[in-house]
């Protein structure tokens, strides 16, 4: 098993990982396409930074950050929009009730209240077949690192109440819940982790 950053030749795969590990979001609701440029914009991205877990040339886990989530977007509409333009218009076209979700997506960033000093921790997933082998206690790992190594003192993330697993997972890590905000009509705990003294869970 081997952690890498992303390349462009991942995105794909990322994408349907990020559609099996969180069906009904914002970004899944915006389809494989969507996705796919989404994960490849990030292979050489400012802002965001990724990193896939592979086994035998396979990606079997992603998991993205970002210093400035707000930048992130901007950068992917600037450098993807030509790509983004068409499958987004179509699943609006087919599911107009969309168009509202992506406005609020815009002001997303400020619902969590980031500093300079923060990085966001934005997804993580495991194929379903290869979950329980620390692949993702592997990934959060270089994640840290990348964010301590781009100069963040807080790692914030922000996840829905209902997802059990998910909210465990930060509470493994020393995550501390923050605030409770409510997104796309779902209530999400904001957490928190500081980042100087991070280290894995005993």
């Amino acid at each position: 098993m081997e952690i890498r950053e992303i390349e462009r030749g991942d995105a794909r795969a990322a994408a349907l990982l990020h559609i099996e590990g969180q069906p009904g979001t914002f970004l899944t609701s915006l389809g494989v396409e969507f996705l796919t440029a989404f994960y490849a914009q990030l292979a050489d991205s400012v802002h965001g930074y990724a990193f896939v877990a592979t086994d035998g040339g396979r990606v079997l886990g992603i998991i993205v950050g970002t210093r400035d989530t707000h930048a992130l977007y901007k950068e992917l509409l600037l450098k993807r929009g030509i790509h983004l333009a068409w499958p987004v218009a179509r699943r609006l076209l087919k599911t107009p009730s969309l168009l509202g979700r992506v406005v609020k997506s815009l002001f997303y960033p400020s619902k969590v209240h980031a500093t300079p000093g923060d990085a966001e921790f934005l997804f993580i997933g495991v194929a379903t077949e290869a979950r329980r082998h620390g692949i993702g206690s592997r990934m959060f790992e270089a994640l840290v690192a990348e964010s301590q190594r781009r100069g963040a003192k807080r790692l914030l993330s922000t996840v829905e109440v209902t997802n059990d697993l998910s909210n465990a997972f930060h509470a493994k890590w020393g995550f501390a819940k923050i605030d409770t905000i409510e997104l796309f009509g779902r209530p999400m705990n904001v957490y928190a982790l500081p980042l100087v003294s991070s280290q894995a869970p005993s």
